[in-house]
C-alpha cells in the first residue's frame, strides 16, 4: 500500500499500476508499506563489496581528522558517517543540539560554512571512489547526493580541471564505469526533483520504463517518488500543538481576537524558527498533562519538573530566565512593616492573601506551618479578587508572580495603591515540557538551542516588554 501527500492526479490509475497496488492520497505524510516477507527478501542489487568498499573510504577520511574538534571537524564527521543521505543544515543542526542560525554563525568565526564542508567532503569522496573503480560515475554521483550527474559532472570539472571519467582514465582504471546504469531502475534516481503532483511525477519516468516497471514491487520507484517531496514541503507539514489559557499575561485572548502573551508568542517564534507550525489548544492544566501524557499536546510550556512527568515528557531545562514569586502589597503596609524576607511576616500583623492549592514555595510553607499564622492567612480561588481586597484594605498584601502581579495590577487601575516589594519568595525556574509520544531528545535540543537564542539576541525581552511596558 502506498501513501502520498498531495492530491489525485487527472488519471490515478498510472501510479496503482506503477506501483502494483492502491494509492491513497491527501494522506499526513509519504509512506508505502511492504509484508514482512518482502522485507525478508534479499536485495538482487546488493553489493558486498561495494559497501565495503565505501565504509573503508569513509573510515580513511574520518581517520585523517583524527583528534581535531572543531565545530566544522564534527560537521564533517556526521556528513562522512552519513554518506549515503547527507542531513541538510537544518538536521545537521539538531544533531548538533544547535539552531540553524547558530550553527551558521558559529562556523562563519570558523571561516567556513555547512555548504563549505559538504562540498569538501564530496569532493573527498568521489575521488576515492573514483579510483576504487567499483561505481559508475552515475552510481557515485546519486552517492554523494546529486540528483543529476551533470551537476556532479560539473562540480568535479571545477575540483580538479578534468572531467571523472578523464580523471579515472588518466588513473590507469582499466574498467569502464562512464556510461549510463545498465539496470533500469536506477536510472530514475538521477532525477529527484521537487515535482508538484503525482501527474508530473510519473511523466518523468520515460514510457519504456513504465511498462518495465508495471506490476512489478518497484520498491526503488515508490523511494524516488517519496524523496521527491522537497523539503519545504516536509517542514511546512511540520505542526506542535502548543497549550494556552487564559493567564495573562502569558497567554490570554487580545482586544482583536487573537491570542498572544508572553508565552504565545515566545514559543510560537521558537516553533517557526524550527520550521514548524504552532496550533494552539486552549487547555485547564490538568488537562494539559494528561494530554501531553497521551500525546494529544506537544508543547506545554510552564511546567516544573517531577519524577512522575519524566516518565511521560522531555523536558527543556531551565531556559528562560525565572519568573519570581514576589510579595506585592500596598504602599501603606511596606512603610509600615519593611520586611525582606516572607518569613519575618509570622511576627507582624501583616494581613496575608494567597490562592487555595497554589505553592509559592519554601519560605511560605514555612510561615504556613505555623498554625495561628496560617489561620489568619485569607484564601481565595481568585488572584485578581486577591488585588481588589487589598485596595479594599482588607488584606495587605499577596505573592504572585512578578509578571502576573504587576500585568493584574495594571489592568484593575491599582498601580497606585499596590506595588511590588523586594521580598523575592521563591525563583524557581519553569520547564517548557514535550511529549515523548510526539517529540524526539533531538527536537528538545534543538528548541532549547532556539530559545537561549531569543534569549541572547534579545528577542525574548523585546516580547516580555511589549507586554509589561510601564
Amino acid at each position: 500500500q502506498v501513501r502520498m501527500p498531495f492530491p489525485p492526479s487527472s488519471d490515478p490509475r498510472l501510479a496503482s499500476s506503477l506501483f502494483g497496488s492502491p494509492v491513497e492520497y491527501d494522506q499526513p505524510c509519504a509512506a508505502f508499506s511492504l509484508s514482512s516477507e518482502t522485507l525478508d527478501k534479499p536485495l538482487r542489487m546488493a553489493d558486498p563489496d561495494a559497501f565495503r568498499d565505501a565504509e573503508q573510504i569513509c573510515q580513511r577520511e574520518l581517520a585523517k581528522l583524527g583528534d581535531r574538534n572543531t565545530l566544522g571537524d564534527r560537521v564533517q564527521r556526521l556528513l562522512l558517517e552519513r554518506q549515503n543521505s547527507f542531513p541538510s543544515l537544518e538536521t545537521t543542526a539538531r544533531l548538533l543540539y544547535v539552531t540553524p542560525r547558530t550553527l551558521h554563525r558559529r562556523l562563519q568565526r570558523e571561516q567556513t560554512s555547512y555548504k563549505q564542508i559538504l562540498r569538501e567532503v564530496r569532493h573527498a569522496l568521489a575521488i576515492e571512489h573514483l579510483k576504487s573503480g567499483r561505481l559508475s560515475v552515475e552510481e557515485i554521483a546519486w552517492t554523494l547526493g546529486y540528483s543529476d550527474v551533470a551537476n556532479f559532472r560539473r562540480a568535479f570539472r571545477q575540483w580538479e580541471g578534468v572531467a571523472p571519467c578523464d580523471y579515472r582514465q588518466h588513473r590507469h582504471t582499466d574498467i569502464n564505469l562512464c556510461g549510463p546504469f545498465s539496470t533500469p531502475g536506477w536510472l530514475l534516481l538521477d532525477s529527484v526533483a521537487p515535482i508538484p503532483n503525482s501527474e508530473q511525477r510519473m511523466q518523468q519516468i520515460p514510457a519504456h520504463l513504465r511498462t518495465h516497471l508495471t506490476g512489478r514491487p518497484a520498491l526503488l520507484v515508490a523511494l524516488v517518488l517519496l524523496l521527491s517531496s522537497n523539503a519545504s514541503q516536509a517542514e511546512a507539514r511540520c505542526e506542535k500543538t502548543l497549550r494556552w489559557n487564559d493567564d495573562p499575561p502569558f497567554s490570554m485572548e487580545l482586544a482583536d481576537g487573537s491570542i498572544g502573551g508572553i508565552d504565545v508568542e515566545v514559543h510560537r517564534a521558537v516553533l517557526e524558527r524550527l520550521g514548524c507550525r504552532p496550533v494552539l489548544r486552549k487547555l485547564p492544566w490538568a488537562r494539559a498533562l494528561e494530554d501531553l501524557k497521551q500525546g494529544r499536546l506537544d508543547v506545554l510550556p510552564g511546567a516544573f519538573r517531577r519524577p512522575e512527568r519524566e516518565e511521560y515528557a522531555h523536558f527543556s531545562g531551565a531556559v528562560l530566565p525565572a519568573s519570581r514569586n514576589i510579595l506585592f502589597a500596598s504602599r501603606q503596609a511596606i512603610e509600615s512593616w519593611p520586611i525582606s524576607r516572607l518569613t519575618e511576616l509570622g511576627g507582624l500583623p501583616f494581613r496575608l492573601g494567597a490562592q487555595i492549592n497554589v505553592q509559592y514555595g519554601s519560605d511560605y510553607q514555612v510561615l504556613m506551618s505555623d498554625p495561628g499564622y496560617a489561620d489568619s492567612v485569607v484564601m481565595v480561588n481568585s488572584r485578581p479578587s486577591l488585588r481588589n481586597m487589598i485596595a479594599k484594605d482588607r488584606i495587605d498584601g499577596v505573592i504572585a508572580d512578578e509578571h502576573t502581579g504587576t500585568w493584574e495590577i495594571r489592568q484593575l487601575g491599582l498601580s497606585r495603591l499596590i506595588t511590588a516589594t523586594d521580598v523575592v519568595v521563591s525563583t524557581d525556574a519553569a520547564e517548557v515540557a514535550f511529549s515523548k509520544r510526539s517529540n524526539d531528545q533531538n527536537f528538545v535540543y534543538a528548541y532549547a538551542a532556539t530559545i537561549r537564542e531569543l534569549v541572547s539576541d534579545g528577542s525574548y525581552q523585546r516580547i516580555v516588554s511589549r507586554y509589561l511596558r510601564p
